[in-house]
């Protein structure tokens, strides 16, 4: 059975950053903020005496930044996520530099992942499996990973507590591929951002996506305009939100909005 330990970082983005112990490998699921920041999970996996990879779940900085401290390692990503880190990578890191120098707290060196798949990458030791699944919702580039006979899911930024951010895929896409993890009966599902760590966080983002479509449908067939203040954001999430997720839930409104200058597919 593999081993799995979830390292936690309170700020700024409540992150988990899991990393998986099998018989011969050791896999860190993203890299967070950069090397300094993730140096007792480095300093723990070098002790392991294991072959080190590094995983990539999408291209957002707050889990690419680390990359360089995988140089002499493979890093894992899907075609799409080395694509976006190529083209927007050094852009993304000069504008949180200006923008938000606080957020950079140490040098980075944009390090693209060298070992590219397209659709899933499995590894196989005598006791477990690690699956790698290219799997768009939050972004166009994300994958999940799922661990066997655990049946643990790592969702990366596909979900989310306490709801899901829309930051390029199609938000019938992103319910679509939502619904085949809830399918699964995960044991844990752990995200990268939030405390909660059970399956029934999957169930419970596909109510947020669901009710905020066809609140949107609703207000433009009636020829109003979609706001935070009619599409009320404690009608579709159980707990309270910070003010990022109250400015994130604005967002994800205009998102749904442009997906409807189309025609909204009724689930």
């Amino acid at each position: 059975m593999a081993e799995l330990s979830v390292f936690h970082f309170p700020e700024p983005f409540c992150f988990n950053l899991p990393v998986i112990v099998t018989e011969k490998r050791i896999f860190i699921v993203d890299t967070y903020m950069g090397p300094m920041s993730i140096k007792k999970i480095l300093d723990y996996c070098n002790n392991l005496k294991r072959k080190i990879y590094a995983v990539n779940t999408h291209s957002h900085f707050d889990h690419i930044w680390g990359n360089s401290a995988f140089k002499d390692c493979d890093i894992i990503a899907h075609s799409k996520c080395l694509e976006l880190i190529n083209s927007e990578g050094e852009k993304t890191l000069k504008e949180m530099s200006e923008n938000h120098p606080e957020m950079v707290k140490e040098k980075i060196e944009i390090i693209p992942p060298n070992l590219i798949f397209d659709s899933e990458l499995i590894f196989q030791d005598r006791d477990s499996i690690v699956k790698i699944k290219y799997l768009p919702g939050h972004s166009v580039d994300s994958s999940v990973i799922m661990i066997m006979p655990d049946n643990i899911l790592l969702a990366g930024d596909m979900v989310e507590d306490p709801f899901p951010l829309l930051q390029g895929t199609h938000i019938d896409v992103y319910i679509k591929n939502l619904k085949y993890l809830d399918e699964m009966n995960f044991s844990r599902v752990i995200p990268s951002h939030g405390k909660r760590q059970d399956r029934f966080l999957i169930k419970d983002n596909i109510y947020y996506l669901e009710g905020l479509k066809e609140m949107v449908f609703e207000l433009i067939k009636k020829g109003e305009d979609p706001t935070e203040e009619n599409i009320s954001l404690k009608s579709l999430i159980k707990s309270a939100a910070k003010k990022f997720y109250i400015d994130e839930h604005k967002n994800n409104i205009r998102k749904v909005m442009e997906n409807s200058e189309g025609k909204i597919k009724l689930l």
